[in-house]
């Protein structure tokens, strides 16, 4: 068993991990096993964060994200 403390960006926060264990959901070896004080509420965000920084690209999807304001001007011009 491998564990690390999340960093708190991107997947690396609770919401992150949820949305990345539960990303297999309609798959036939998904299992819901979870702690009660993981709610309705944290899956649904959860997922939303996966949707947001999970790693679909590769599936042959295309993410659409909002980047945050930057003072740099984001990433346009390379300087976020």
């Amino acid at each position: 068993m491998r564990s690390s403390s999340l960093n708190g960006t991107r997947l690396h926060t609770p919401y992150g991990m949820v949305g990345y264990c539960w990303k297999d959901h309609l798959l036939p070896h998904f299992r819901c096993l979870k702690s009660p004080l993981i709610d309705d509420d944290m899956i649904k965000k959860g997922r939303c964060e996966y949707l947001i920084y999970g790693n679909i690209i590769d599936k042959g999807c295309t993410a659409l994200t909002i980047f945050p304001a930057t003072r740099g001007g984001g990433p346009r011009d390379g300087t976020a």
